[in-house]
């Protein structure tokens, strides 16, 4: 099981990698190889999460994908990416409205 992990990290890996050098191209096929990339590193890595929750925290058009890909998906993709959604920031009610 361990190797298994150990080979789809590397495949992951390489399609990161992969995804950022085709992003120069006119068809933006590099975009895809790296959320596949990252869904598979998220797969086969637990600990690799935590990354990907800041990514998608960082970047709302990643996490609106991501999250239209996870309605989408076998539950064995979408449960591990529903682990990585960003805390929703709720507007804080302590702070007093600015009066004029």
């Amino acid at each position: 099981m361990m190797i298994v992990r150990l080979i789809v990290s590397i495949i992951a890996i390489v399609m990161i990698v992969i995804g950022f050098v085709t992003m120069i191209s006119p068809i933006p096929f590099g975009i895809i190889l790296i959320l596949l990339g990252l869904v598979l590193l998220t797969l086969a890595d637990p600990h690799s999460r935590p990354i990907l929750k800041w990514i998608r925290k960082r970047w709302p058009w990643l996490d609106r994908l991501l999250a239209n890909a996870q309605e989408h998906t076998p539950p064995i993709i979408s449960e591990p990416l529903k682990e990585t959604e960003p805390e929703k920031e709720e507007p804080s009610a302590s702070k007093p409205e600015p009066t004029k």
